[in-house]
């Protein structure tokens, strides 16, 4: 009898255990879409949840009328959805199926293009560029090898490229590389020491021509055989796209809070910034990219391959993508902006874990870093951290003495200082607003990036590597 009733208490400790465990393990992998819309968590917090606030509010706040999502955990897409509407004055809803501009990670998408290459083996990451291009030379009188361009280490120019009205007459890929009129930009060549982080559009240009010269295929055809339509990224695509054709597109909005009147510019400069998309194509492939490091699923390229990618070269610089931290906290990472839209995406590939999110105003780089910090929280992830500090007390009196409008030196605009209910609000021309918050007798703090603004003698602030001195009235 004794013997029956310690085996039922260990099979019950067992089953009690098991319980434990998978709870744990569900909580783990809870989001819970609610905490996300009511607190999102900027650069800086305060005690009492005092500088939490809600979704519509910092969208509000940053001028996005839409911001789109997509979660992935366990490598698994758990996540996605749209929030506002295509535009200021569009009240249409937006989907997960809502395209927006991917910008710069264009640039991160095309990285994954070239390292299929590379685990093709019809290219290798040390050899010369020159010796893959047909028709067009890099200018270098030592070899530029395909890595350097990848982590942007090559010494190439052009960091950005300019954006084209709707009605323009676009430069192709030649155009582009040799610097035309109709480019907008300079011909592309070394400029820059080779083998420190100098970011460079120029390079993936170089970089797109090298794909179609080895593949054979168009660059647009090449990414949309070898990523787009292998791992489900259905929406995405580098077509000229026009706003009469009322695709279910995101508008773009300025500093100002207003919506572009053409809804958007274009960028041919397709390897670069050309890329429509959605959050939930990309973290499709993600997870490829994430299972191929893993060794899980290696349809993307072998785990070696993808384990290149996550290698810093020079200043947390992999190839293509940021990289960042180590074990299980180790993450890749790009950010994007185009006149009109923001987006980011970052993934932990020892995890299976992934956010993208996209919105649709030039200020909403922000919004989207208070979005990715509120989702780190809820998965547990040990980065994107908001700096904790402690708000200092100040008297009505010292408030009312810094309100007023201040000239930036040596800029020459002016920004305007005012009192809000429980904060203070900075106005710039451009139309940014930020909140500022007393955390000493003489400093403040910005608390959507962390900028400290101090107050110097004689009606003087000092911030963003300027004096501001105060107006009269």
């Amino acid at each position: 009898m004794l013997k029956t009733i310690i085996k039922l208490s260990i099979i019950a400790w067992n089953i009690l255990f098991l319980f434990i465990c998978s709870s744990a393990y569900a909580n783990q992998n809870d989001f819970d879409e609610n905490e996300l819309r009511s607190s999102l968590i900027p650069a800086v917090a305060f005690p009492n949840s005092l500088s939490e606030f809600s979704l519509k509010e910092r969208m509000q706040h940053y001028g996005a009328s839409a911001v789109s999502i997509a979660i992935v955990r366990n490598n698994e897409l758990i996540f996605q959805k749209g929030f506002g509407t295509l535009s200021k004055s569009n009240s249409k809803s937006i989907n997960q199926n809502t395209i927006f501009q991917a910008a710069s990670l264009s640039k991160a998408i095309t990285s994954l293009g070239v390292m299929r290459l590379v685990a093709q083996d019809k290219i290798s990451l040390d050899n010369p560029v020159n010796s893959y291009l047909k028709g067009w030379q890099l200018p270098r009188s030592s070899p530029v090898t395909v890595r350097e361009l990848l982590s942007h280490t090559a010494g190439v120019n052009n960091a950005s490229y300019s954006d084209f009205e709707q009605n323009e007459m676009l430069p192709n890929l030649m155009e582009i590389l040799n610097g035309d009129v109709k480019s907008k930009a300079d011909s592309i060549r070394v400029e820059h020491p080779v083998g420190k982080f100098k970011y460079s559009g120029g390079g993936y240009m170089v970089l797109q021509k090298l794909m179609e010269d080895v593949s054979g295929s168009p660059y647009t055809e090449y990414m949309g055989v070898e990523l787009f339509e292998k791992f489900g990224a259905k929406q995405s695509h580098f077509q000229r796209l026009s706003l009469s054709e009322k695709q279910n597109i995101a508008v773009g909005h300025g500093y100002s809070k207003e919506e572009y009147p053409n809804g958007w510019f274009i960028y041919p400069q397709e390897a670069a910034a050309g890329l429509w998309s959605t959050p939930s194509d990309l973290a499709r492939i993600l997870i490829a990219y994430m299972k191929a490091y893993q060794g899980i699923d290696t349809k993307l390229f072998p785990s070696k391959v993808a384990k290149d990618v996550a290698v810093a070269v020079d200043a947390n610089m992999g190839l293509g993508f940021g990289s960042h931290g180590e074990g299980v906290d180790l993450h890749v990472d790009h950010a994007g902006w185009t006149k009109g839209y923001r987006a980011y995406m970052t993934a932990f590939p020892e995890r299976g874990d992934a956010v993208v999110v996209m919105a649709n105003s030039n200020h909403s780089n922000r919004l989207i870093e208070e979005i990715v910090r509120n989702i780190s929280n809820q998965l547990g992830w040990n980065a994107y951290k908001p700096k904790d500090m402690s708000l200092a007390k100040w008297s009505e009196e010292k408030v009312g003495d810094l309100v007023g409008a201040y000239k930036m030196q040596p800029a020459g605009f002016i920004v305007t200082i005012s009192k809000k209910d429980n904060y203070i609000e900075m106005k710039t021309p451009r139309g940014t607003i930020h909140q500022l918050y007393p955390v000493t007798d003489n400093k403040l703090v910005m608390i959507e990036d962390g900028t400290v603004v101090k107050i110097l003698n004689n009606n003087e602030l000092y911030f963003w590597g300027m004096k501001a001195k105060k107006q009269q009235k």
